[in-house]
């Protein structure tokens, strides 16, 4: 072999190692793919047939209007950053509102959304009943309804 492929040859393998070594989006990793039982959004994938668990796992948000949270519970608003940075607990207190009283489920496919929308409801004030050992709930205050939410397939499980 001569002297001169050699710095060719390097060059083909460093471009060829370069292109396998290219992560995907990180923003990719952090959207979360939302089913609803409700409506289809634009970014929703929405099913009447069983979906398989994905790799990861997934959770589901549920929500529902009810006409006051219980005396001891703290009604926060929609804008609070907790609700405001995640689009399955945005979706589902939307959702809710519109659903005209109707109980709405959000899927929350994959590890990572799913641990990004647990992170951020375990950042509301939780109810646990008034006895402490009920689901952890959250209530909302959006557009001058409150909602109930609660989460499982996470931390609060």
């Amino acid at each position: 072999m001569s002297l001169g492929r050699i710095p060719l040859l390097t060059l083909a393998v460093l471009v060829v190692l370069a292109g396998c070594s290219v992560a995907p989006n990180a923003s990719d990793a952090q959207s979360p793919t939302v089913q609803s039982t409700a409506e289809t959004p634009t970014t929703a994938v929405e099913s009447t047939q069983p979906t398989p668990e994905p790799p990861g796992g997934y959770g589901e948000v549920y929500a529902d209007v009810v006409a006051d949270a219980p005396e001891n519970a703290t009604v926060v608003d929609a804008s609070t950053s907790s609700v405001a940075e995640s689009q399955s607990l945005r979706d589902a207190v939307d959702r809710a509102v519109a659903a005209d009283g109707d109980r709405v489920t959000v899927r929350v496919e994959g590890e990572s959304a799913y641990r990004s929308v647990d992170e951020r409801f375990g950042r509301l004030p939780l109810y646990f009943g008034a006895d402490g050992t009920s689901e952890p709930t959250a209530y909302v205050r959006h557009e001058g309804v409150i909602v109930r939410l609660s989460v499982s397939g996470g931390l609060y499980e």
